[in-house]
């Protein structure tokens, strides 16, 4: 899953993955697709769901960057900065 638009909302919630997976997902859909450094997985399997927890903090502070279809690097604005295809033409 790329994203999550609910109806009647102009924005979305756009998913962010490990770099190992974000790679595996970018060649399977020929899209590029946000990362994470690989070692946050640790944090994402803490069971402290508290908004101050180290694994939150840390997580929130982790630098989130992007892969193309190849795995190379790509731009967080180049993904992010476009509307999903099922949204484009339609009326805001």
């Amino acid at each position: 899953m790329k994203a999550l638009y609910f109806p009647g909302d102009t924005f979305g919630l756009e998913f962010v993955y490990p770099k190992d997976r974000a790679v595996q997902l970018a060649k399977r859909s020929h899209q590029n697709v946000l990362s994470i450094r690989n070692e946050m997985t640790k944090n994402m399997a803490d069971q402290d769901k508290s908004a101050n927890s180290a694994s939150n903090q840390e997580l929130e502070k982790t630098e989130v960057t992007g892969v193309d279809p190849s795995g190379d690097p790509v731009e967080v604005v180049v993904i992010v900065g476009s509307e999903p295809r099922s949204n484009r033409g339609k009326i805001k």
